[in-house]
């Protein structure tokens, strides 16, 4: 499809982040084939922050390829704690996202690779809600990182898929609009989660200038995968913005 229709999508390709050489030999195998723009991750039991991920994560830094990582109901407890009440999509996601970036702070894999650049969904779970306790953690004076968890957070980006506008403005006032990626939660099986036209209202109404708008409903990522936007070129996401 990347071949097909280069001005509509960009070849993303899945690795596997529980065997780091087969990770990067999936990664070389999809290079042949195209420039690979940016990886695609699920955490490992809640986790990101492996040491035997090192070499994998110093080359993403180091080629400036994007990570696009999301929660699985297969990786456990999702399923099995919030397999009820619709709640894994609900709740168990965007802890499970909270729990491996949190875990890829502490373990010191932010500080190693500063560089890496990684889109968090849901607007990074629980993340921007909890800088003041990652912080407090901090604090005991159990931990050796050199900056508090809330600056590490700060090199994250974050897509908007939320279903109130309340908390994209929080999260826009403490990361920016340079860090807020437009998403669409495409293509969640769940009935109700894909929302395009409510979340464009949400950026719509921000009190933003119309360029900061265009940053992150395409700009943005555009930056992050190296690309020409097709939208932006032919003046859609400007058009928009003000229908």
């Amino acid at each position: 499809m990347a071949k097909k229709y280069p001005e509509h999508f960009v070849l993303c390709t899945t690795i596997p982040i529980y065997d780091e050489k087969a990770a990067l030999a999936e990664l070389e195998r999809a290079r042949g084939k195209l420039p690979v723009r940016a990886v695609f991750i699920q955490p490992l039991s809640w986790r990101m922050d492996s040491l035997d991920l090192k070499r994998l994560y110093e080359h993403l830094a180091k080629s400036q390829t994007l990570i696009i990582m999301h929660p699985v109901y297969m990786d456990l407890p999702v399923e099995q704690v919030y397999g009820s009440h619709a709640l894994g999509a609900a709740v168990g996601f965007p802890f499970n996202t909270t729990v491996a970036i949190t875990s890829l702070i502490f373990s010191g894999v932010m500080e190693a690779c500063p560089e890496l650049k990684i889109v968090l969904p849901h607007l990074g779970g629980a993340l921007p809600f909890l800088m003041g306790r990652l912080d407090a953690v901090y604090a005991s004076g159990e931990y050796e990182l050199p900056k508090l968890p809330s600056e590490y957070l700060k090199l994250f980006y974050f897509d908007t898929v939320a279903y109130q506008r309340e908390p994209i403005e929080m999260t826009l006032k403490l990361f920016g609009p340079g860090r807020l990626v437009f998403g669409t939660d495409y293509s969640c099986p769940g009935k109700g989660f894909v929302r395009p036209a409510e979340f464009l209202s949400f950026i719509r109404s921000l009190d933003l200038s119309a360029e900061a708008k265009e940053g992150i409903l395409g700009g943005n990522l555009a930056r992050l995968l190296g690309i020409d936007a097709y939208a932006l070129k032919n003046g859609f996401i400007e058009e928009t913005i003000r229908s």
